[in-house]
């Protein structure tokens, strides 16, 4: 069996190669294969990777390889902001029927007040989060992680305060 080199690809010489043993490319090969007509990004500085020749970014200079991975990605963090927000939507909801009855609270410090408008904010943020879910399961995990934590802490914060004023 021969192997000729054409190109960026090696293939074995159809007219020396064994009917028993198939031509199999590499890992590398197949990358190059399916980047050889394909707009695909890098993952990383978004450079688009057509016709690639060797397994690296040119622009980032990293390693890049053709992998299966998930339809969709890491979503933890996407999840528990989804939990805080729409709980602080749900208590708003009700807030604002409460509101449309007796009008504003007038007693209670400042922080208070915050709690309760944060609250009635909380079903016009709910929005953007459900309606923008693909853009910020893009955003790195530390950001995603950091805005969970956020609005996990105010909402939490947010219902405390309001609740213990009314007692």
């Amino acid at each position: 069996m021969e192997i000729i080199a054409t190109g960026i690809f090696a293939r074995v010489d159809p007219q020396k190669q064994s009917p028993t043993e198939p031509w199999i490319p590499s890992e590398e090969q197949y990358l190059f294969l399916f980047l050889k007509d394909r707009d695909v990004f890098c993952p990383l500085c978004n450079y688009n990777l057509r016709n690639l020749t060797v397994p690296r970014c040119p622009e980032c200079g990293r390693d890049v390889r053709l992998a299966i991975g998930l339809t969709e990605p890491f979503m933890r963090w996407w999840i528990a902001l989804c939990c805080a927000v729409v709980a602080s939507a749900g208590i708003g909801a009700l807030f604002w029927m409460l509101l449309a009855r007796g009008g504003w609270p007038r007693e209670g410090f400042a922080l208070f007040q915050v709690a309760f408008v944060y609250l009635l904010a909380s079903p016009l943020l709910a929005a953007p989060v459900l309606i923008y879910r693909r853009t910020l399961l893009k955003w790195p995990r530390s950001a995603q992680r950091l805005l969970a934590i956020i609005a996990i802490v105010v909402s939490v914060a947010a219902v405390i305060i309001f609740f213990a004023m009314i007692r």
